[in-house]
């Protein structure tokens, strides 16, 4: 039996919160702070609206409080509200027998409170998730664990944030900043308030917008190593690296690049190879409909065997950049760069 997905918390949180159907009890952690203080703020926002402030809101530290006080405090009645919401930051560390006495509450919540637990930043785990407590919760709650966000998901996650915004990125916008800022939610985020700023009333942020608001010209000499090296342009891929350098782009963000290009330029001989048109290789490469044009001389340059080889020595570079030897950075990327293209 294939294994079901997991649900997204994010998704199921927001879902909660347009219906009006908040859940008595939320435990919000996992290694994705970001989007967790993101739900938080969201939960909190829902929770209290409409209230007075002050009346209805208690605070707790796990450390100094008691199972006692919390299920006492989300028990009270609200006053001139709809609930009442409680926040118990760093649940995880809670006593061992305030989690007993906290379950006991799960079991049978108030439908006048919501009760918000946190994990610390960047927990991966609150309460043992074979305990009383956490089995509870999942019955009458959400357990809600936000993990690191990649490919997809994390495409996904950008362009939502650009429609909060009242914005619409390029098709090839969340690859530009999975590129720059891999996947660093909070950064992306912050430059995406920026480039809404920039482009003001206007609902399109272009892949030009990004590379003026965030990198300058740096983003220029980017997409130009890209289109060198996939060109099989040695000289040119390397003076674009050595003006990287100057401008101060971080050899990670670069590798990162170059290899997501490889895999494209890889993905898209096997569907030549396939008897796909060309057109419909690129699309299924991940080429942005709108740029396949730019990547039609590239295509043909390197044989499907060639790019399997120059797959692999971008993830001994990767490995080398981790660690894997006391050698600079930049010159990692540029010998790189060296092997993929000089094999003619």
């Amino acid at each position: 039996m294939a294994r079901r997905p997991a649900a997204d918390p994010f998704a199921q949180i927001q879902s909660d919160i347009e219906s009006g159907d908040l859940k008595p009890i939320y435990l919000l952690f996992g290694q994705e702070a970001h989007l967790a203080r993101q739900a938080y703020d969201r939960l909190f926002a829902a929770s209290v609206a409409g209230a007075p402030r002050g009346f209805n809101e208690q605070i707790f530290e796990g450390k100094s409080a008691s199972g006692d006080a919390i299920a006492g405090a989300a028990q009270h009645l609200p006053m001139m509200a709809k609930r009442r919401t409680i926040v118990v930051r760093n649940a995880g560390d809670l006593k061992k027998d305030d989690q007993e006495k906290l379950a006991a509450y799960c079991a049978n919540p108030s439908p006048t409170s919501v009760v918000l637990m946190l994990g610390s930043d960047g927990s991966k785990k609150v309460f043992d998730g074979r305990g009383k407590l956490a089995k509870t919760l999942k019955k009458t709650g959400r357990w809600c664990e936000f993990k690191k966000l990649y490919g997809r998901n994390l495409k996904n996650w950008i362009d939502a944030e650009a429609r909060a915004l009242d914005k619409r990125l390029d098709s090839d916008g969340a690859d530009f900043f999975e590129a720059l800022m891999g996947n660093d939610l909070a950064q992306i985020s912050n430059g995406l308030r920026h480039a809404a700023l920039f482009v003001g009333d206007n609902d399109r942020i272009t892949r030009e917008d990004l590379g003026e608001v965030l990198v300058g010209r740096r983003a220029e000499a980017l997409w130009d190593l890209l289109d060198h090296v996939g060109k099989r342009n040695l000289g040119p891929a390397l003076s674009n690296l050595q003006l990287l350098w100057t401008q101060g782009e971080g050899p990670y963000a670069v590798m990162s690049l170059l290899s997501r290009r490889v895999r494209q330029l890889l993905a898209i001989e096997i569907g030549l190879a396939r008897g796909l048109p060309q057109s419909d290789a690129m699309m299924a490469a991940g080429v942005p409909p709108n740029m396949t044009w730019k990547w039609r001389d590239q295509v043909g340059r390197y044989r499907a065997a060639e790019l399997q080889k120059a797959s692999s020595r971008m993830l001994k570079a990767e490995s080398d950049l981790k660690g894997g030897f006391r050698i600079d950075p930049r010159w990692a990327v540029e010998q790189a760069v060296h092997d993929v293209i000089g094999r003619a």
